[in-house]
């Protein structure tokens, strides 16, 4: 799902795109929009991040999911948060 080019589109938007594709059971699309969230320049939002995660927790086989990406998302956006607690959460 792609967002407008040219308007502003704030996390809010950005973040319903990465909801809407955690419910529906993709997590490729919901992984997508949280780096396009990223390289919008806008830093994603806990929410975000957690449909992302939410998205490829459900995902079956869970050995497919790109697990790096959202690992580095976290890293090149500089979040302050505890990396062993979110390592943690991602490998379970």
């Amino acid at each position: 799902m792609a967002l407008p080019e040219g308007d502003y589109v704030g996390d809010v938007a950005y973040t319903s795109v990465v909801h809407a594709h955690a419910t529906a059971g993709d997590p490729d699309g919901a992984l997508d929009a949280l780096a396009m969230m990223a390289n919008a320049g806008l830093p994603p939002n806990t929410k975000a991040f957690n449909a992302a995660i939410n998205a490829c927790a459900r995902a079956k086989p869970c050995d497919n999911i790109r697990w790096d990406d959202i690992l580095l998302i976290i890293l090149n956006q500089a979040l302050y948060i505890d990396l062993d607690l979110a390592l943690d959460a991602l490998m379970h």
